[in-house]
């Protein structure tokens, strides 16, 4: 599990958007495209803009009113398989 005090970075080949209810994550060297839901992407936009892990529980917990234990086992699972695709890298 990730420490609240970890950083992570997205590296420059990586582009993502929000559309609708759920967003687009491209991994442009490798010609991928992942499709997450809401809470997956705005994770992502976090983590863009600078927040560390931390701090990110901390916003989602408040901005989807979810139980912060189960947010938190959750959100390291996606965390874990977002640094393994390419799509993080912890700094």
């Amino acid at each position: 599990m990730p420490e609240s005090t970890d950083n992570f970075h997205i590296p420059g080949n990586i582009r993502f958007r929000k559309v609708a209810d759920e967003g687009i994550v491209v991994l442009i060297d490798e010609g991928e495209v992942l499709v997450v839901n809401d809470v997956g992407i705005r994770f992502v936009e976090l983590v863009d803009q600078g927040l560390n892990y931390g701090d990110i529980l901390a916003q989602l917990t408040q901005e989807y009113n979810v139980e912060k234990m189960q947010l938190q086992k959750d959100v390291s699972v996606y965390c874990k398989e977002l640094v393994q695709a390419g799509v993080l890298e912890q700094i």
